[in-house]
């Protein structure tokens, strides 16, 4: 497979290594969409059955940004990419969450630790989830 992916995130999702999030603070940056979950490195460009985003992804993404914005101040809102650390195993790329202002302090490394943050992915309904979930 064709890919600009960096050959350390070839390497570690062909060889279905686990790393912890200091390892994946190590890689090299890439322009792809790439989370951690639960030590499972998930390069969603580069699994079969996982499409890029579509215009209506990002629409909706939009739309959720702007209804958010009526209710949450926008400085608190951020939307992808940015890394949000749940645990020592999992960083995560939700589409569009909140920074508690009272916890503005988590950020590091150009994410940032959860505490107590809304998160939300934005679903296209023509993904196989069952790709996602192995």
């Amino acid at each position: 497979m064709k890919t600009n992916l960096p050959q350390e995130y070839i390497d570690i999702v062909q060889q279905k290594r686990k790393i912890t999030v200091e390892e994946y603070l190590q890689l090299p940056e890439t322009n792809q969409h790439v989370e951690l979950i639960d030590g499972e490195l998930i390069v969603y460009d580069f699994y079969v059955g996982i499409p890029p985003l579509k215009d209506n992804h990002h629409k909706t993404v939009s739309h959720l940004m702007y209804f958010l914005s009526q209710y949450i101040p926008a400085n608190q809102l951020r939307a992808i990419p940015c890394d949000v650390f749940l645990n020592p195993y999992t960083v995560v790329q939700p589409d569009v969450f909140w920074v508690n202002p009272q916890n503005h302090q988590l950020m590091r490394q150009g994410g940032y630790e959860a505490g107590k943050t809304f998160i939300s992915y934005t679903l296209n309904i023509n993904v196989d989830v069952s790709a996602l979930l192995g």
